[in-house]
Formats: structure tokens, C-alpha cells, sequence
């Protein structure tokens, strides 16, 4: 039941996005890559990337997903 929230994001090798932007207008090409973090379910609900659902979506009974006319 458990399940680790991964996030995928594209960092660069320049932290700084002034330096950056100074150095692409000098025409250089900075390098970035994909960086993929995996939190547990707390800690993701704690850094607000996923949001709890609402307390009918949480206490939902078992049947009555099923019923669909």
C-alpha cells in the first residue's frame, strides 16, 4: 500500500540563473540533466508536491465505486 511519489526534473549545471543567462548571451552552451528524487507518501504530502484527497474520496465505501450507469 505504500508507494514512493517520484518527481523527474531537469537541472542544470549552473545553479546561479543569472550567471546563466549572461553566459548563454556569450554563446555558451550549458549542459542540463534529468534528475529524479523519489519521496515517501509524508514526506511528499509535507512539501506539498501531492495534495491528500477530500474526506468522501478517503472514506469511500468499497461497492460504491463500482455502481456506474
Amino acid at each position: 500500500r505504500h508507494k514512493a511519489i517520484c518527481v523527474e526534473t531537469v537541472e542544470s549545471v549552473v545553479r546561479d540563473p543569472t550567471l546563466r543567462r549572461e553566459l548563454e548571451k556569450k554563446g555558451a552552451i550549458i549542459m542540463a540533466y534529468p534528475v529524479k528524487k523519489c519521496y515517501c507518501v509524508n514526506c511528499a504530502v509535507f512539501m506539498g508536491i501531492v495534495k491528500i484527497g477530500g474526506y468522501a474520496e478517503r472514506h469511500r465505501k468499497f461497492g460504491e465505486q463500482r455502481v456506474q450507469i
